[in-house]
């Protein structure tokens, strides 16, 4: 007796989708279903950056952005924002370039120190809390024992520290040993780091009057402290880019960047400084602002007053947290409720499209087919097809995934396009967990939603046109989809399933369906009934050559698992079994 075992696409938890009679994958680990069936995810790799200036990538990256210049400074930049730094990849290269304080230290008389035929120079600052990496401005020194003053005047990237001092490097050799600078030295440090998990309150008395399920602790939007989200887009041949801080300070202004990286992003002139996003839509720069959409004049960054611009009053929100793009001329804007921000006919309109479609948090969207996607705050996922919002029913894994979200946590959580394979990625932070360390992906082809665990804090928005792209996890950084070859231990296993009823059955042999591909280990396991202990069976070895292998296992219930280290697709398989005695009560 054969039976052909062609599971479901996805991983499937929700009880009430499956019978035990059905055959479905219910565990999985670092596999897809791009076309239907089980195939192991593209390797990772190590992103190869080499360092640059000095600089290290320390902190948690959030957030993501890949865009390409033109000009002077041609070529494809990768920024990656933590809660401390700003990075830029340029060319195999990692660079600082967080921006600097517009508040400047002053130093004491010849704070700089030379080393003659040297061009190292020590500054002296007492208690300056910097660390090797940092991105520090000198202003006011004066050509110091034959090191010019125009070098010194300039931005530098700390390469030693002591606690009352710190090096800088620059071109020209000194002429002696001494100290130097003169008496009117001051220095800018880079702007202070912002939060890098989310932190919040509950309980009776906190959230939005009103808003919510009666009985239900809600968050306390004052309470909270969130983590730093950049935002990032293109204006012109430049970039403008906002830390994303929810407090007062140098994390909410808005600033510029044309590319060179000597010279930090500074702060966008005239633009709002209260800002949490920033995007550009119709040539416009749009920041949010609390419960404003600030829009500068078309055209011209710098101009944010007058009948030339616009200001829009979000009366139903406390907070706008995100804005994206679905068009030249168009973005969702998320409070987390979603509004329709459109330029048409020389006028802005905003339209509501629904209280019941909060996103989770700032960067749970991402672009799919001409719309975009986001996870709900209410556990659903959402598609904006042009003109109205859909809902897409997870009937799979959705309320499975709904409880594991750590609700004090998800504010960290984000969503990612993966064009090649024609689906999407949702990060999510589990229980107990303050950064995403499961996954959740979504193909539309197939109608599928697959599990798994995988720690990962941000990935790159948008994509790169070569569908290569960038995923962070702790300090590194990780170049994906790359190739399609797995370097990583994958799995899948289906639920129990009956075979034929009561009676127990003894498998004798495995035919697999096998599209090209390595070798993978595949096992049978056993159950006399439901809730009797599983019987394990060693795992044979299946090649794509053969795709027939014996294997010893039985049981009234079956279980399939596969696993393996390499490249393949398992499009079905074939179990052949023998009977062993009766049904019981027969």
């Amino acid at each position: 007796m054969k039976i052909d075992f062609q599971p479901q696409a996805g991983t499937i938890k929700d009880p009430q989708h499956t019978q035990s009679s059905e055959f479905r994958w219910d565990e999985t680990q670092l596999v897809h279903f791009p076309d239907g069936f089980v195939t192991p995810i593209p390797s990772f790799s190590a992103s190869g950056f080499n360092v640059g200036d000095g600089s290290l990538f320390t902190g948690t990256c959030r957030s993501q952005w890949t865009s390409r210049l033109e000009g002077s400074n041609q070529g494809v930049y990768n920024f990656f924002g933590t809660q401390g730094r700003l990075y830029v990849a340029i060319g195999g290269k990692l660079y600082n370039i967080t921006p600097l304080q517009t508040a400047s230290v002053a130093l004491g008389s010849n704070p700089l120190a030379t080393v003659n035929t040297t061009a190292v120079i020590t500054v002296t600052q007492t208690a300056h809390g910097y660390v090797t990496g940092d991105r520090v401005k000198l202003s006011g020194a004066a050509t110091t024992n034959g090191i010019p003053n125009t070098e010194i005047n300039a931005e530098h990237i700390i390469t030693r520290i002591d606690d009352n001092s710190y090096t800088i490097t620059v071109s020209t050799d000194a002429t002696s040993t001494a100290s130097g600078g003169g008496a009117s030295v001051i220095v800018f440090g880079q702007i202070a780091a912002g939060n890098e998990n989310q932190d919040d309150g509950r309980g009776w008395g906190y959230g939005i009057w009103g808003y919510g399920i009666w009985g239900a602790p809600l968050v306390s939007a004052t309470a909270q402290s969130y983590p730093r989200i950049w935002s990032f887009d293109n204006f012109g041949n430049e970039i403008v880019m906002c830390p994303g801080d929810y407090l007062a300070g140098d994390g909410q202004k808005v600033y510029i960047w044309d590319g060179d990286t000597s010279i930090a992003p500074t702060v966008l002139a005239n633009a709002p400084t209260n800002c949490n996003w920033v995007s550009v839509i119709n040539n416009s720069v749009v920041a949010l602002c609390e419960d404003k959409i600030r829009i500068s004049e078309l055209g011209d960054a710098t101009v944010w007053t007058g009948a030339t611009t616009t200001t829009i009053d979000v009366q139903r929100a406390s907070r706008l947290i995100s804005s994206h793009s679905v068009g030249e001329k168009a973005a969702i804007v998320f409070s987390p409720e979603p509004y329709y921000l459109s330029f048409s006919g020389g006028e802005w309109d905003l339209v509501e499209l629904g209280a019941q479609y909060p996103i989770m948090s700032p960067l749970s969207a991402c672009p799919l087919n001409d719309g975009l996607i986001w996870y709900s705050d209410n556990g659903r996922l959402c598609y904006f097809n042009g003109s109205s919002v859909d809902i897409i029913v997870n009937r799979q894994n959705g309320e499975f995934l709904r409880r594991q979200v750590s609700a004090g946590a998800q504010w960290t959580a984000f969503m990612m396009s993966d064009p090649k394979h024609r689906q999407v990625w949702f990060f999510y932070p589990s229980t107990g967990n303050t950064s995403p360390n499961k996954y959740m992906i979504f193909n539309p082809d197939t109608e599928s939603f697959t599990l798994g665990a995988l720690s990962r804090s941000s990935a790159s928005r948008p994509n790169k046109l070569d569908q290569q792209f960038y995923m962070t996890g702790g300090d590194d950084i990780y170049s994906h989809f790359n190739n399609t070859t797995a370097s990583f231990a994958w799995s899948a296993s289906s639920a129990f399933f009956y075979v034929d009823g009561s009676r127990r059955y003894r498998v004798t042999d495995l035919e697999g369906d096998i599209y090209q591909g390595d070798d993978f280990t595949i096992a049978v396991n056993g159950k006399s009934y439901p809730q009797s202990p599983t019987q394990t069976f060693a795992g044979r070895v299946m090649s794509a050559v053969r795709g027939v292998t014996s294997i010893r296992a039985a049981g009234a219930l079956l279980q399939v698992a596969v696993n393996g280290t390499g490249d393949m697709t398992l499009r079905g398989l074939k179990i052949n079994v023998t009977p062993l005695g009766k049904r019981r009560g027969g």
